[in-house]
Parts: structure tokens; C-alpha cells; sequence
């Protein structure tokens, strides 16, 4: 009885706990649940009723809130927000989840600092997805990100209780990203007028094809100037994406001269950064260098496709590419090798001329 009453279960100002009473019904034990609030202009008691397990009265909870109070998308994507530091394991995932919740934050308090969950419809995406395109001029790509954010904030609150049947993320197609090789004078361009440290950020990208988490994480003490390697591996915040990300990254002896010149002490970071994402620090600095420059925009992770053409077109094996980029082969075939409709030709003709070779078995000679 005493681990009963201790238990109690919270959506925002409400809270549900046992009260002192129980009794036995058909030999089971059942105990009396209440819901308390006590915000100001919200006091107030009422019953749930009579429960014979804690999960009973959880069920009871979440149907009682989502039936008597219309939770407001803002108070929904704060505690999101609060939740995702506990559950998110790579900070660059942290990033991307707390940044979409503020990019819908903000739109919903253009439209409607009272807007509800069950009022999110179709049509508020429509306005969402126009003040997307018009307002900030987002790429689609990033608009179909921020419509996974809204989609994940909807399950979250699927998930406590707030609304039975969220509503539906409208489809959005997005053309697949070309893997087009990049020339180097563009990207010599860009270094160009890019400021330090991020010069050297971008040719330690194009030369090895590490990520752009992977590569501004960089440490002193991640450097192995005798074998000229860069060692990628869990470090303070960051953490790779994948078990193959943990690996050793091959560098020329100028650019591991390089990076030896920004090494201040073992645990600092070479290419540290003022704010808390630091993927859109650097991004907003290339972006700039690259207008400065004159040269059509590429992302960060354009960098690295090129690399794994690059690699592909040279004839280096699958698997050490693949080792080098921290990729398992299969995956490095699937998302980092462009296919040409030169490469198709190609492989049409070597076809033809290997069954013209063959001969049939059963000709004379």
C-alpha cells in the first residue's frame, strides 16, 4: 500500500496520485486515483476513479487529460525540448531535434500562440509549408527536415497522452540528392575566401571525406603526426554515428602540418566555436565564403560524396573507401557511389563484348 501511494504520474500541471483509500473487489485490491492541479486559475480536484493497478490508473491519466484539457503546441514542443538532452545519444542529434522544434515553435507563434494539437490539420501545415518556402526561402530538402520535426513532436505527444490521433504530415517529394562530383576550383574558391579556421576545416574534408561532426570535433590529441593520422573515436561530447565510425583517417604531411598548428592543449578542440551548434557556425561562415567566392552552394556533406567518387572513379577498393570513410561497404555502394548514365554504357558494352568471347561448347573448332 505504502509503494502505491508513493507513485504518481504528470502531464504539465496536472498530476495523478492515490488517495488513502482502497478497498477489495472480486479479491482484487483497487485504490481510489485523483487528479490535482495546482496553477493558479487552474486549481482544482477531480476523480479517476477506482484502480486496480498502476498501469490501470496511468491509462486513466492520459484519457482524462486528452479528454479534458487541449494541450497548446507550445507548451508540448517545451517539454519536448526539456526531453530530448535524456534520450538523444549524438549531440549533433540533440542539435537537429531542438533546432526543428524552434523552426515550428516560432511558425505556431506567428499563427497562434494558443494553437492546439487537435487544431494542427491539414491546413495549418499548408501554412506551415508556405512560410517554409516564402518567408525564411528554405531549400525543400529543408523543409521536408522540418516536417519530420513536426512529425516527431506529434508522436511525442501521441506518446503521452496529450492527443488520441495526431494529425498527418502531409507527404512532401524531394528529388534525391545528385551525388555530382565537385570540381576543384570550386571548392578551391571557397577556401579562398573562407576565414580561419574554416579553410582548413573544408580541405581536411575534401582531402579525407570525414564528416562535418567528425572533422570540427577534431582534438589535439586526436592527432598522430609520426603515422599521419587522424583518429575519429568518442570523445568528451561527441560521439560517431556508427561502430565503424571509429577509426583512423589517413591525412598528407602538409595537412597534418596544418592541424599541428592549431593545436593549443591535447583537449582542445581545433576548430572550437562560440555557439552550441556548431554545424550551423560553419555552415553559415561557408555559405558566406562561397557567395564571396562566386560559386554555386554545396554543402558540407557534398564534400564527402565527392570524396567517395573520387575514390570510386580511381579505382580504389570497396572496402579500404569504405574503411576510410567509416562506412560498411554495402552502405558506401548504396548512398556514396554515383551511377552515371556514362557508367551504364559502359557497363552495357562490357557486357556485349563478354558474350561475344563465349563461344558455344558444342561449335567445332
Amino acid at each position: 500500500m505504502a509503494r502505491t501511494r508513493r507513485t504518481e504520474f504528470r502531464s504539465f500541471d496536472y498530476v495523478a496520485r492515490p488517495r488513502r483509500k482502497s478497498r477489495v473487489r472480486e479479491g482484487i485490491t483497487e485504490h481510489y486515483w485523483t487528479v490535482r492541479c495546482r496553477k493558479k486559475g487552474l486549481e482544482g480536484e477531480w476523480s479517476l476513479g477506482w484502480q486496480s493497478s498502476n498501469r490501470a490508473a496511468e491509462y486513466a491519466f492520459h484519457a482524462w487529460v486528452a479528454k479534458h484539457r487541449t494541450a497548446r503546441f507550445v507548451d508540448v514542443i517545451e517539454r519536448f525540448i526539456e526531453m530530448v538532452p535524456t534520450t538523444a545519444k549524438r549531440p549533433m542529434t540533440k542539435e537537429n531535434h531542438i533546432f526543428r522544434a524552434r523552426k515550428l515553435q516560432t511558425f505556431i507563434k506567428t499563427v497562434d500562440i494558443d494553437l492546439t494539437i487537435a487544431d494542427f490539420d491539414a491546413a495549418i501545415f499548408e501554412q506551415y509549408l508556405g512560410w517554409m518556402r516564402t518567408v525564411k526561402g528554405h531549400s525543400p530538402q529543408t523543409i521536408q527536415n522540418a516536417l519530420v520535426g513536426a512529425r516527431t513532436i506529434l508522436k511525442y505527444a501521441e506518446a503521452q497522452g496529450l492527443v488520441t490521433s495526431p494529425p498527418k504530415v502531409p507527404a512532401m517529394r524531394v528529388p534525391a540528392p545528385l551525388h555530382q562530383v565537385l570540381y576543384a576550383n570550386a571548392v578551391a574558391a571557397t577556401i579562398e575566401h573562407a576565414e580561419a579556421p574554416l579553410d582548413t576545416l573544408i580541405r581536411l574534408m575534401w582531402l579525407t571525406g570525414m564528416r562535418v561532426s567528425e572533422a570540427a570535433s577534431t582534438r589535439g590529441a586526436d592527432l598522430l603526426p609520426n603515422e599521419r593520422m587522424v583518429i575519429v573515436q568518442e570523445r568528451n561530447a561527441f560521439v560517431p554515428k556508427t561502430p565503424e565510425s571509429t577509426r583512423q583517417v589517413p591525412v598528407t604531411t602538409e595537412m597534418m602540418a596544418e592541424l599541428q598548428s592549431l593545436v593549443t592543449t591535447p583537449e582542445a578542440q581545433l576548430f572550437p566555436c562560440t555557439v552550441k551548434c556548431a554545424y550551423h557556425h560553419w555552415r553559415h561562415r561557408m555559405r558566406k565564403a562561397q557567395r564571396a567566392a562566386g560559386v554555386r552552394l554545396f554543402t558540407f556533406h557534398d564534400l564527402r560524396r565527392a570524396v567517395a567518387d573520387r575514390l570510386r572513379n580511381a579505382g580504389v577498393p570497396m572496402d579500404r573507401y569504405a574503411k576510410m570513410m567509416g562506412h560498411a561497404p554495402v552502405t558506401a555502394v548504396r548512398h556514396y557511389s554515383t551511377i552515371a548514365p556514362g557508367d551504364l554504357h559502359e557497363a552495357l558494352e562490357a557486357g556485349i563484348k563478354a558474350t561475344r568471347r563465349k563461344k558455344d561448347p558444342t561449335e567445332p573448332r
